[in-house]
């Protein structure tokens, strides 16, 4: 479904959204109660074994596993890492759509990332124990660890099901009318130039060293125009402004007006200053 055909974007609304607001708590009351869960029964679940010699002080062993041990915690650690990388793919959709895999063949930005992700946590906790304070753990943990994980995927399922009320205006406020046509085509031509959209994307197609080019090209041209039509400007009471002119002299003329409704018209005389 077309996003643009479902919600109205509103001048005056609040930066995160009802439904965002309930994606945030949804997911936190999840990830806490399994964080808190594993904190306490972890070491029985993932079968942590005895206390080792680096456990020394901060470890208890309880009915023969190692409660609060540097395998218990790095149990805790990584389970709360791949929480929030099955949480990317619940991420990618923020208007309720089910289906959180739609599109998602055209996103080899959001591959590339979880792929860097998942190398580095595989590193973390396998082979940089001494720097990231953490102890390998075997294939049955990281599979228990994964599958625990991966529950975050029918989590975000339930929240967008979730009787959300959409944000609107009052009878007296800003585009209290309907939707901000403007708003909602920067939106979609933003996530067409991205690539998000198949259709007519001027940077499809390109590697993405020349989509980084574009995108900086884009940008500089854009800071020219806004330099170029923004005027030189000096201190003035509220709803005034200044424009400053040099003359071939070098002689500095002021002319004060009103910010809108009011055209600008230059005095003969060099060196003189007035007043609207």
């Amino acid at each position: 479904v077309s996003t643009q055909s479902t919600w109205a974007f509103y001048r005056a609304a609040p930066l995160l959204s009802n439904r965002m607001i309930a994606f945030v708590l949804g997911h936190a009351i999840f990830q806490l109660g399994v964080t808190l869960s594993v904190m306490n029964f972890g070491h029985i679940w993932f079968n942590v074994g005895e206390c080792l010699p680096e456990d020394h002080g901060i470890g208890e062993e309880l009915d023969g596993q190692c409660s609060g041990g540097i395998i218990h915690s790095t149990v805790v650690f990584n389970l709360f890492i791949w929480m929030q990388l099955f949480n990317e793919f619940n991420a990618r959709k923020l208007y309720g759509e089910k289906n959180i895999f739609s599109g998602l063949g055209r996103s080899p930005l959001f591959f590339a990332i979880l792929v860097v992700c998942i190398i580095f946590q595989v590193m973390a906790v396998q082979y940089l124990g001494k720097f990231m304070h953490t102890h390998s753990l075997s294939l049955e943990q990281w599979k228990l660890c994964i599958m625990i994980a991966s529950i975050e995927i029918p989590v975000g399922f339930l929240i967008s099901l979730l009787p959300i009320k959409q944000w609107r205006p009052g009878p007296n406020t800003d585009n209290a009318a309907g939707l901000d046509s403007a708003k909602l085509t920067a939106i979609k031509q933003a996530k067409t130039n991205a690539g998000m959209f198949a259709n007519n994307s001027p940077i499809r197609g390109l590697s993405a060293k020349n989509k980084w080019k574009a995108a900086i090209a884009t940008t500089r041209m854009q800071t020219k125009v806004v330099r170029a039509m923004r005027p030189t400007t000096t201190t003035l009471p509220k709803k005034d402004y200044a424009l400053k002119a040099w003359t071939s002299n070098r002689s500095e003329i002021l002319y004060h007006g009103p910010i809108k409704g009011q055209e600008l018209s230059w005095p003969n005389s060099p060196n003189t200053s007035f007043k609207r």
